[in-house]
């Protein structure tokens, strides 16, 4: 009893198998050696800073925002860095992930156009929503 194949390449089963395990082992290699390599370069400062996001394509604002978002209270940059880390956020490199997320949340207070502010009496950040934003400041 012989089973017909329906994979372009004509491989069996098993061979697809084995080939999608060394796939996946040869990934995992390249990943653990990137990670070994980033890190030597940061020591020796001359790689770029690594931030590893749970989402990908979501970028360090994004991420801000989204926390941001979850919290109308606001929150202070050491909270939202923790809040980043709990979902997953991290960074490899000189400046620390919680230093990287303050300077941002800074950057995007400070921008003209931003819905985020920072209020001078707690120091927290704040998401505006359906305001003008110059009439915010």
């Amino acid at each position: 009893m012989s089973t017909t194949n329906a994979h372009p390449s004509g491989l069996s089963e098993a061979a697809l198998r084995e080939l999608k395990a060394e796939r996946d082992r040869l990934r995992a290699e390249r990943k653990r050696i990137d990670g070994l390599l980033s890190k030597i370069e940061g020591l020796l400062g001359t790689g770029p800073t690594i931030i590893e996001t749970p989402n990908l394509g979501m970028g360090l604002r994004e991420g801000i925002i989204k926390i941001l978002t979850s919290n109308p209270d606001g929150m202070r940059p050491v909270e939202v860095a923790q809040a980043m880390k709990a979902q997953g956020w991290n960074s490899e490199g000189k400046t620390p992930f919680a230093i990287l997320v303050a300077n941002q949340l800074w950057r995007m207070a400070r921008e003209e156009n931003s819905s985020i502010r920072r209020s001078e009496k707690t120091g927290k950040y704040k998401l505006m929503h359906g305001i003008d934003n110059k009439a915010a400041s």
